[in-house]
């Protein structure tokens, strides 16, 4: 089970955030949804949230 302030955090992201990397909030859905259950999905999702938060973060250096 995850903690839960993550869900609120999430919210409190998208309200107050000027700039969120793309699929922001599905990626961290699919992430709470397999963080227990399928290892795989997991780590896929992990590594697409940490893509596409490094373009976020160049798009914003530009």
């Amino acid at each position: 089970m995850t903690h839960p302030g993550e869900k609120r955090q999430l919210g409190i992201a998208e309200r107050d955030c000027r700039v969120l990397p793309e699929d922001f909030r599905s990626s961290f859905d699919t992430l709470f949804a397999s963080m227990f259950t399928d290892t795989a999905k997991l780590d896929s999702t992990i590594a697409q949230l940490a893509r596409n938060l490094s373009r976020c973060v160049e798009q914003i250096a530009l």
